[in-house]
């Protein structure tokens, strides 16, 4: 399954379609094919000036070879898919290069950890980098760069309503909650005791393999004030 999903991740980030197969997919190959791109993409980014590792690739735009690439920002939502895709090929080919390439990357977003919220999006920025990073090198110092992240995705929680805002000021909804579940997994802490979540019960029964990414929520209760 994590070779499936790294194939694909990468798949749609380049915007490019492929045949389905006919029978079982080759994920060797595809996940050989991913692996050349990530290299192709790594030496356009490295260009004549050098590296500039908070310029995250974005898209290729229609009728373009070479690749758009976003300054990472809080309001840039994508930021953290490259880093994510630069572990997920390290996990696959064991490349030290690759590694150090996903660190520096992972490590420009960093801020994200000491900046006040700014949506529900931190999830995908800060978990597929440093979640990643994480999880394949327990390093400690991800693992609280991601707890310091969840203190400030808290601060977007509306006691009245007892969901976290989404978007500050436009919609509220119960979102984003990959941080806080994985709190729940890798600390035992309940939801209601981190800042900012005391007026919410949330009581979850979670079917936990060892990694994180095979979580499943069996039952999930939320018990809301009334508005």
């Amino acid at each position: 399954m994590r070779k499936i999903v790294f194939a694909g991740s990468l798949l749609a980030l380049i915007s490019c379609s492929q045949p389905q197969p006919a029978g079982r997919p080759d994920v060797e190959k595809a996940l050989n094919y991913c692996a050349i791109q990530v290299e192709r993409t790594l030496t356009e980014l490295q260009g004549e000036t050098g590296m500039d590792y908070t310029e995250m690739p974005r898209n290729i735009m229609d009728s373009l070879s070479s690749w758009h690439t976003r300054k990472a920002t809080k309001e840039e939502w994508c930021a953290g898919f490259w880093p994510g895709i630069l572990w997920y090929d390290y996990e696959y080919t064991g490349d030290a290069r690759i590694r150090r390439e996903a660190e520096n990357f992972t490590a420009s977003l960093e801020f994200l950890s000491k900046t006040p919220a700014h949506d529900h999006d931190l999830g995908f920025l800060v978990f597929c980098s440093y979640g990643n990073g994480y999880r394949l090198t327990k390093d400690p110092e991800y693992k609280q760069v991601i707890l310091d992240t969840a203190d400030t995705l808290a601060t977007l929680y509306n006691p009245v309503v007892g969901t976290i805002l989404s978007w500050p000021r436009e919609v509220q909804k119960i979102t984003g909650l990959i941080i806080p579940l994985w709190i729940i997994r890798s600390t035992w802490k309940c939801f209601s005791g981190l800042p900012g979540m005391e007026e919410a019960v949330i009581c979850m029964i979670l079917q936990s393999h060892m990694q994180i990414r095979r979580w499943k929520i069996i039952s999930a209760k939320i018990t809301l004030r009334t508005m």
